[in-house]
């Protein structure tokens, strides 16, 4: 079986399993970002959608000289248009192809390097972007389609190269520079978060099986990657989830904090509220965390409010919970920590951060 064959049937696996999920055969109901006629950006919802783009494999770190591959999915007809993010974007990324299933599309390309589609239409099937890249570095794409938008970025943690030009390591932007060595070091890449779609009681199989869960759950939306569970156990979370000096994202490109530092502090830009499906959703969220400003916080010794460790079910036994989206009249005052706690036979989410 060809590679593109390969990815044709675990499009079309993904495609049958989204139908399932979001209701194509009859009606459904679905949460995206939607462009306004005034150019704001706001929440659309429909019972009845006439269309939606959803990315399915929308990062990756290929070296210069590779194939940068971006596969999506869309329903319903219009125009599909794929936007260059920024001038490195632009300058580095070269057009290969553009596949819906087993027929390549010959798009507009401009001289900026933005991708037009005509009544683009591509139901039940993958959509495959390919471009070449040229220089190891963060690109994004914008992808528009009907009032729906998404995005797709690559980022390389590191980068070495050997400039010694002041000017070429002046131009770029987010580097930690060497001049003396002449040498150029990319800012590390976004780490996503997502919180699940599902909700389990406190028996979680621990803090291993929780991690799992967030594991089981990115991999089932085709997300790549290693995860972990935010969640606090009889060690806490800080020992055990990646603490970066880049920004912490949505799937959707949304900032969630700028770095593992405001992230560890409580606060935090916009709500984890959205899925590994894309959903948007709000609800309590098994934390066992006992601070509204400090992630790395260990209830005092001889409480619980962890659930046995995250092995008990029992509704004689609390444990910590955050609040993920609106509460008490606020979006992320209470996402680490929201009171009162609730019985450990509760059913919440998770929080997964990727690793």
């Amino acid at each position: 079986m060809t590679k593109r064959n390969s990815v044709l049937v675990i499009g079309f696996a993904l495609v049958l399993i989204l139908a399932v999920a979001y209701g194509l055969a009859g009606e459904g109901f679905e949460i995206f970002k939607a462009k306004t006629d005034s150019g704001e950006e706001s929440v659309a919802q429909t019972s009845e959608f006439s269309g939606w783009i959803k990315m399915m494999r929308s990062h990756a770190s290929p070296r210069a000289g590779e194939d940068w591959e971006v596969t999506f999915m869309t329903q319903g007809k219009g125009d599909l248009e794929i936007i260059p993010q920024d001038q490195a974007t632009i300058d580095h990324l070269s057009f290969v192809s553009l596949y819906c299933g087993e027929d390549e599309i010959e798009p507009e390309i401009s001289k900026d390097g933005v991708i037009l589609v005509k009544d683009w239409q591509c139901d039940e099937k993958l959509g495959a972007l390919t471009h070449n890249v040229s220089v190891e570095h963060k690109h994004t794409l914008r992808f528009n389609f009907q009032a729906y938008y998404a995005f797709a970025y690559n980022s390389p943690e590191t980068v070495t190269d050997s400039f010694t030009d002041r000017s070429k390591l002046a131009s770029w932007l987010g580097l930690e520079t060497d001049t003396a060595a002449g040498k150029v070091r990319l800012a590390p890449a976004p780490l996503r978060a997502f919180v699940t779609s599902e909700t389990w009681a406190g028996d979680l199989g621990g803090l291993e099986g929780a991690a799992k869960l967030c594991q089981a759950a990115a991999n089932s939306a085709g997300l790549g990657g290693e995860w972990v569970a935010l969640l606090t156990g009889h060690i806490s979370i800080c020992n055990r989830m990646t603490q970066s000096a880049g920004n912490y994202v949505l799937l959707d490109g949304t900032l969630v904090a700028d770095n593992w530092d405001m992230l560890k502090g409580g606060s935090i830009y916009n709500p984890i509220t959205l899925t590994e499906n894309l959903e948007v959703v709000s609800g309590s969220v098994w934390t066992g965390v006992g601070s509204q400003t400090s992630l790395c916080y260990m209830p005092p010794s001889g409480s619980d409010g962890r659930c046995k460790d995250w092995y008990y079910s029992g509704e004689d036994v609390t444990g910590l919970r955050g609040h993920a989206g609106w509460y008490l009249g606020y979006t992320t005052a209470y996402w680490l920590r929201a009171t009162p706690d609730v019985a450990c036979n509760s059913h919440l989410m998770l929080y997964c951060f990727e690793l």
